[in-house]
């Protein structure tokens, strides 16, 4: 262990007036970089697939019915409806029955676009003597395509169709309008796009896939996420079921992330994707275990031969019943599977059933995957006493956790297990996806770049977000039906792809620590699942009373999420969720402000206790002084929903009044309970600056990749740098560490060409990300080929 990292990169934090170096030491190569270090990972959340990467047009174009009136995404004239008992095959739930004058429309995913003169292709599969008029139309019911005539029989038909647009537009409808006969009806409906990305199996919308293809991925993780576990383990990612052509596939009436999936992307178009990206399959199954259900292990056969099944569907010969099968859906070929994760997120001991259930059944699959494909790569979600090749680490914070965080990979462990960070995002403190949320995630991923003895694998989450249907915040690519663009943290993920080092270099990086985070913001009260009252509530900032009710009114909040009412003389939150909140509106310290904020608070019910907050500045952006945190075992300073500072072990009473009282004195913050001081906290600054340096070993090329997180230029002395050569740079950076793409604004935050002259030094612009390449000599070269 000491040996390997005496090699690794050495990085020291020095106060900010040290003088700030790079020093790198080309003779010393550290560790190999493979391309499979950064991939990406596709979760069906957001409408990433079903609405988006997946390029149908229709919204639940499977008819999956609503509990009243037609099916979600279709409305119809007067008499149309749906028909339970009329099913095109036993995967159909029902049909919709047209009559005569009558017509159906699909509204699209929030509307159809199209372009003028590009075709789209449709597939309607129809019964009931008749004949039926299919095109698009406008919002005003104008025709905006060709029209199509059908002649319909009395048994169910499938009948191809090409429309093709008269206009561009974004809100277009497909319409079925049906002419003569009695009755026509739909038992299964599909409209796409003819120009597609790559594999016109896949039918990937060309500029999502595009914008995925650009990272350059490594391997690509599919599908999911809590997609793969389900609420249950009915609505689990079946794969199986997946196998047949797109009108025999049952749908998921509503997968774990609340929206209908026809399936169209199934098991073999993600295998396809993996091949037309060039990256490296990674399937993650379920382990028989979902968000409220366990499989009991007697009955675990099952989701043991499905992981055997998924591998052998893959990578199997023609010969076997699966390969055949892969062969018969058009791809005798092997898809080249390599890993397998085992479960999602379970395992944890916050997870639904804990450890110990996911101990034995990663143990059992992982058996039975070794004991018949040992050279697939089996992942973990957590350390398990009986391990796979690698365990997976999700990090999901703010700014600040990740450049804390950047070199603790530097002193893992070299003999214990290697890492895959599945999942990585700054969520807090990020707006929608800023700047500030891209630099410390470039940080970070220096780290893993320096340490990829250690972390084998990594993927930014979540991947793809229709903005109509946000559920997570934020993601890389967001986009609508005909638009998208790639946040600041998409455009960080590009660079690191575009600028690839195979072996990294010995470098020592000399960093001064940043300024502490300034105490600045409003002031209110929070609950953690957890019912509680509140009263008597008096801040003062610097000796003036600024705001004092013994029975504060509702009017008295601006930002409130929960059950907050006033009520028996008191303040009442009676919601038993997460996260919930009240700012108290008008109140605002300054971070040289001196203040004190005081309350009596009471815990109703509930598993935790209550919070004071300050510098309050949105939903877990700010100071919160956690009373009764971790399932009421402690009081905590956080900020961010981090914890700073030390922490005491003690919890709150039910049905007692505690007078909190929180107190700025200076730099420090103060925390009393019923008139004793029970702890205080002064923060520390955090590093801002980040590097890493490796050799481009097909291009012949040194690559640094400089982050500077601070709000200043900072001038980084350089040492052990070719200096006869010519430099050359890329940089991203905004005006503002908060500065956001958008729909109507996509290149706000991207890369650019940064002019930098070879030299002993170089000046990082404030809030940046650079990356330097220097040509090599093939003697400095030399030491570092014969790796991937």
């Amino acid at each position: 262990m000491g040996t390997m990292l005496l090699a690794m990169a050495m990085v020291a934090g020095q106060p900010a007036t040290t003088p700030e170096s790079l020093t790198i030491d080309l003779k010393t190569p550290t560790v190999s970089v493979p391309r499979s270090l950064f991939g990406v990972f596709f979760e069906e959340i957001n409408n990433a697939g079903e609405g988006g990467l997946y390029g149908e047009l229709l919204m639940n174009r499977a008819l999956v019915p609503a509990e009243s009136g037609l099916p979600q995404g279709w409305a119809g004239t007067e008499g149309v409806r749906f028909d339970a008992s009329s099913k095109l095959n036993a995967a159909r739930a029902g049909s919709l029955v047209i009559p005569r004058g009558g017509s159906a429309s699909n509204l699209g995913f929030w509307g159809i676009a199209t372009r003028v003169n590009e075709p789209l292709k449709g597939q309607l599969w129809l019964r009931g003597a008749g004949q039926v008029r299919v095109s698009l139309l406008s919002a005003e019911g104008s025709h905006a395509s060709n029209v199509v005539t059908l002649r319909v029989g009395s048994t169910w038909g499938e009948h191809s169709i090409s429309l093709v647009p008269t206009r561009q537009a974004n809100n277009l409808r497909l319409n079925i309008e049906v002419v003569e006969g009695r009755e026509v009806h739909l038992g299964y409906a599909s409209l796409s796009p003819r120009k597609v990305f790559k594999s016109s199996e896949g039918g990937l919308r060309p500029d999502l896939a595009q914008r995925v293809d650009a990272l350059k991925p490594g391997f690509l993780r599919f599908p999911g996420g809590c997609y793969v576990e389900g609420n249950d383990l009915s609505n689990c990612f079946d794969w199986k079921s997946t196998l047949v052509d797109i009108e025999q596939r049952p749908a998921t009436p509503r997968t774990f992330w609340g929206y209908i999936s026809s399936n169209g992307l199934g098991y073999h178009e993600y295998l396809l994707m993996c091949k037309d990206m060039k990256a490296e399959p990674m399937f993650v199954i379920n382990c028989g275990m979902s968000h409220s259900e366990i499989e009991p292990m007697a009955t675990m056969d099952r989701y043991v031969q499905d992981a055997l099944d998924a591998i052998e569907y893959a990578n199997g010969p023609v010969t076997s019943p699966m390969g055949a099968l892969r062969a018969k859906n058009g791809h005798p070929e092997s898809f080249n599977l390599k890993y397998i994760e085992i479960g999602n997120e379970n395992g944890y001991t916050w997870a639904f059933g804990g450890q110990a259930p996911y101990y034995e059944r990663f143990a059992l699959i992982n058996k039975a995957i070794k004991a018949r494909y040992p050279e697939i790569i089996t992942i973990s979600n957590v350390p398990v006493p009986q391990p796979g090749d690698l365990t997976s680490e999700h990090y999901y914070d703010a700014p600040n956790w990740f450049w804390r965080n950047k070199d603790r990979y530097d002193t893992y462990d070299r003999a214990g297990q290697r890492v895959y960070v599945g999942e990585y995002a700054v969520t807090r403190a990020n707006g929608r996806g800023s700047l500030a949320g891209a630099l410390s995630e470039a940080a970070f991923m220096t780290g893993m770049e320096r340490n990829a003895d250690i972390v084998a694998m990594a993927s930014y989450a979540p991947l793809l977000e229709n903005i109509n249907n946000r559920q997570w915040n934020p993601n890389a690519i967001v986009f609508d039906n005909h638009r998208s663009y790639g946040t600041p943290s998409y455009w960080v993920q590009k660079m690191f792809a575009d600028h690839r080092a195979q072996r990294m270099v010995k470098q020592t990086l000399v960093a001064g620590i940043g300024d502490p985070p300034q105490v600045e913001g409003r002031f209110g009260f929070k609950t953690w699942g957890t019912a509680c009252e509140f009263k008597d509530v008096s801040i003062s900032i610097n000796g003036q009373s600024r705001y004092q009710s013994a029975l504060p009114a509702l009017s008295d909040f601006d930002d409130i999420r929960g059950g907050w009412k006033v009520e028996g003389g008191v303040l009442k939150q009676t919601d038993l969720q997460d996260n919930l909140y009240a700012a108290i509106k008008g109140v605002t310290a300054q971070a040289a402000d001196n203040w004190v904020f005081e309350f009596s608070a009471k815990k109703v019910q509930g598993r935790e206790g209550f919070m004071a907050l300050a510098a309050f500045q949105a939903q877990d952006v700010g100071i919160q002084w956690n009373l009764g945190g971790w399932t009421n075992t402690i009081h905590a300073f956080e900020r961010d929903r981090n914890r700073v500072g030390n922490a005491v072990e003690a919890g709150i009473e039910s049905g007692r009044w505690y007078r909190v009282r929180l107190e700025k004195r200076g730099a420090e913050l103060i925390g009393s309970l019923d008139g004793r001081v029970v702890e205080t906290l002064r923060e520390e600054g955090a590093p801002s600056l980040a590097s890493s340096a490796g050799v481009d070993t097909s291009r012949r090329e040194l690559v640094l990749k400089l982050v500077n997180g601070a709000e200043r230029e900072r001038t980084l002395e350089l040492r052990g740098l070719p200096l006869s050569r010519q430099w050359k740079g890329e940089i991203l950076t905004a005006d503002s560490l908060m500065a956001e793409n958008t729909l109507d604004q996509p290149n706000l935050v991207t890369p650019r060409p940064w002019p930098v002259q070879a030299g002993t030094s170089v000046t990082l612009p404030p809030r940046s990300l650079v990356v330097v390449r220097i040509p090599l000599t093939p003697g400095e070269v030399r030491p570092y080929l014969g790796v991937q």
